[in-house]
C-alpha cells in the first residue's frame, strides 16, 4: 500500500477548499450581476488580485491552521484577508466614483449631440454665391481644371461635399467645384436666404377662396384653381398673401404647397445660346427699327406729296374760278382802255430769269387769267428796260418794297418747288419772247385798292398802270 504524507494530503485538501471558494465566489457574481456596484467590484483587477492572493495563503497552512481555518476562526489568513477587506473597501469608493464620473461624462456627450443635432440645418448643404458677378464651376478642384458653368451672385446649388479649398456643389444642370471663398453657406446663407429666393404657393386643392382678410369670416375677392403658381408676399396666422392678377389677398395655407424660386448654376453651353439669342433679338430689335423708320420715312413723303397735289388742286381750281370771273369783268371804270397785244423781237434770257419770272408771276397772278400773268410778266421786263430801276430781271424783283412775296418769302417757297409749267411758266415765257399786252405799265395793284388813272388797263380784278 502507497503512503501517502501529511503534507501531500493537507495540500490537497487546500487546493480543494481553494476550488471550493473559487466556486463560491463565482456562483456569488453570477447572483449579484445586475448590480453595477458588484460587477464592477468584481471586474476591479484589483478585486481578482485580493482574491488570488487569499488562495495562495490557504495553500501556505499547515493541517492544524487549515482544520481552524474551516471550523471558522479566519485568523490564519493573515494580511490576506485584512487586505481584501480594506481592498473592498477602497474600490467600492473608487466605483462609485467611476459611476458618478461616467454619469456626469454621458449626460456631458448626450448634451453635445443634441446641440450638435440642432446647430445642424438644410442650410449646411446650401451654397449661395458671393462672387462678383460670377465664380467659374470647374470639372475638378483645381484651377487648372475644364470651366463648366458659372455661378453668379446671388445664385443657388447644393453642397455635395469639401475637398479642402473647394466645395464640389450641384446646382442648375451643373455639377463641379467652386473656391469655398466665393460662397456662404450654413448660418450664413440662412440669414440671405430670403434675399435671393422667392416663395411660391402651389394650390393643391380643386378651388381655393382668395380673401380679403386672413379669416373665414372676411369676403371672398376671387377663386383659384388647382396648380395655379403664386408668389408669397407675406405670411400671417395660417395664410399667405398673394397677388391674383393685380387684386391682392389671402388663401389658407392649408391647400398651398411651399416652394422657392431662386436662381442657379448656368452651364457654358446654356451661356453660349443666350448671347446668340440675345445677338438674334437685338439684330431683329434693329431690323424692325430700321422697317419702321423706313415706313415712317415713305409716309410723310407720301403724306408731302399728297398735300401738294392738293395744293396744287385747289390753286388751279382757285384760278379757273378767278379766270371765269376775269371773263364776265367789264371794263367799266373810267379812264380804263384795252392795251392790244403786240409781239415784239425777243430778247435774249438765261434759264434762271425765266424761273424767277415765272415764280413771280405764279405768286403775285397764279389764280388770275393768262391775260393777267403776261402783263404782270411785262411789268417787271417794262421796269428793266427803264432807267428808273434796275436793269436785271433779279433786282427789279428784289428791290426793297416792290414786290410783296419776294420780301414775305413765298416766292422762295415757290422757287424750291418750282416747275417749268402751267400757265404762269408759259405767260413768263411769253413775255421773255416779247408778247406783251398792257404797253409800257410799270405797275399794277388789286381794282378794289387803286383808283383810275385814265390810262390805265384793268384785266380782271387788277389794274395796271
Amino acid at each position: 500500500m502507497k503512503k501517502i504524507s501529511k503534507t501531500a494530503t493537507i495540500s490537497s485538501i487546500a487546493i480543494m477548499s481553494a476550488v471550493f471558494i473559487a466556486g463560491a465566489i463565482t456562483t456569488n457574481v453570477s447572483v449579484r450581476d445586475t448590480s453595477s456596484d458588484n460587477k464592477a467590484y468584481f471586474e476591479s483587477d484589483n478585486n481578482v488580485d485580493a482574491v488570488g492572493d487569499s488562495l495562495e495563503a490557504l495553500a501556505t497552512l499547515s493541517a492544524d491552521e487549515y482544520k481552524s481555518y474551516v471550523a471558522g476562526s479566519d485568523s490564519y489568513l493573515g494580511s490576506a484577508k485584512e487586505d481584501k477587506t480594506a481592498d473592498k473597501s477602497e474600490t467600492k469608493k473608487a466605483v462609485t466614483k467611476a459611476d458618478t464620473k461616467a454619469k456626469k461624462d454621458t449626460v456631458a456627450k448626450k448634451t453635445t449631440e443634441k446641440k450638435a443635432a440642432k446647430k445642424a440645418s438644410k442650410f449646411d448643404t446650401v451654397a449661395i454665391s458671393k462672387a462678383d458677378p460670377y465664380v467659374n464651376i470647374r470639372q475638378s478642384a483645381s484651377e487648372d481644371a475644364e470651366i463648366l458653368g458659372k455661378l453668379y451672385k446671388g445664385a443657388i446649388g447644393k453642397i455635395v461635399e469639401t475637398k479642402g479649398d473647394w466645395v464640389k456643389i450641384e446646382s442648375g444642370d451643373v455639377t463641379g467645384y467652386v473656391k469655398a471663398e466665393y460662397i456662404i453657406s450654413g448660418d450664413e446663407a440662412e440669414k440671405v436666404y430670403d434675399q435671393y429666393t422667392t416663395k411660391v404657393a402651389t394650390v393643391n386643392t380643386e378651388t381655393l377662396r382668395v380673401r380679403s382678410e386672413a379669416t373665414t369670416d372676411s369676403s371672398i375677392i376671387a377663386q383659384v384653381g388647382e396648380g395655379e403658381r403664386f408668389d408669397v408676399i407675406s405670411e400671417k396666422d395660417g395664410w399667405a398673401y398673394i397677388d391674383v392678377k393685380g387684386d391682392k389677398g389671402y388663401v389658407s395655407s392649408d391647400y398651398l404647397t411651399f416652394t422657392y424660386d431662386y436662381e442657379t448654376a448656368i452651364s457654358i453651353e446654356e451661356e453660349q445660346a443666350a448671347i446668340e439669342a440675345a445677338k438674334k433679338a437685338e439684330e431683329e430689335a434693329l431690323r424692325k427699327e430700321q422697317e419702321e423708320k423706313e415706313a415712317a420715312e415713305k409716309a410723310a413723303k407720301e403724306a408731302e406729296e399728297a398735300a401738294k397735289k392738293e395744293a396744287e388742286a385747289k390753286e388751279a381750281e382757285e384760278a379757273a374760278k378767278k379766270e371765269e370771273a376775269s371773263k364776265e369783268s367789264t371794263s367799266s371804270d373810267q379812264g380804263s382802255v384795252t392795251e392790244e397785244t403786240v409781239t415784239s423781237e425777243a430778247s435774249s434770257y438765261e434759264d434762271d430769269d425765266l424761273k424767277l419770272l415765272a415764280c413771280l408771276v405764279y405768286c403775285e397772278a397764279g389764280g388770275e387769267s393768262y391775260e393777267a400773268q403776261l402783263a404782270v410778266a411785262n411789268v417787271v421786263l417794262n421796269r428793266k428796260a427803264s432807267s428808273l430801276y434796275p436793269n436785271t430781271i433779279s433786282g427789279v424783283i428784289y428791290q426793297p418794297s416792290q414786290f410783296g412775296p419776294a420780301s414775305c418769302g413765298s416766292l422762295a417757297r415757290r422757287l424750291n418747288n418750282y416747275t417749268a409749267s402751267g400757265s404762269s411758266y408759259t405767260a413768263a415765257k411769253a413775255a421773255l419772247e416779247g408778247t406783251n399786252n398792257i404797253g409800257s405799265r410799270k405797275n399794277f395793284n388789286l381794282v378794289s385798292e387803286t383808283s383810275s388813272t385814265g390810262d390805265d388797263v384793268v384785266i380782271g380784278v387788277i389794274r395796271f398802270w
